[in-house]
């Protein structure tokens, strides 16, 4: 994890569990807006970076995208796998190069992005 400082790489993946417990939740409205307004819909794929513990991945998902979640910490993508085993989950960085890497064939996956998000 050399982008990320040491304290918060730590603190991160100490407090990864606390962090899915804190933080809000997106609103449910924003289902809406990413299917009608941006056109995330089933068949589509969407590249959510610096995705941490998949706070955002709920409604990505509800569109019917594939998602792929990007995050630099472990720990964190844990949580994000727990609870959602279906999204494409992957170690990384937050970056134009990871976006492009992964438009290009993000760990070997060839895929359309449609949207990318940066949580």
């Amino acid at each position: 994890m050399t982008n990320i400082h040491h304290v918060a790489a730590e603190g991160f993946a100490l407090g990864a569990a606390s962090y899915v417990a804190g933080r809000p939740d997106y609103p449910v409205a924003i289902e809406e807006w990413l299917t009608h307004d941006l056109g995330l819909t089933s068949g589509k794929t969407a590249l959510d970076l610096a995705a941490g513990t998949g706070k955002f991945s709920p409604r990505l998902l509800a569109t019917g995208a594939h998602v792929i979640a990007v995050e630099p910490v472990r720990e964190m993508l844990d949580q994000l796998l727990r609870q959602f085993p279906q999204v494409d989950a992957r170690t990384g960085f937050r970056s134009t190069h990871t976006a492009r890497r992964c438009i290009g064939g993000c760990g070997g996956l060839r895929a359309s992005i449609s949207l990318v998000f940066d949580s």
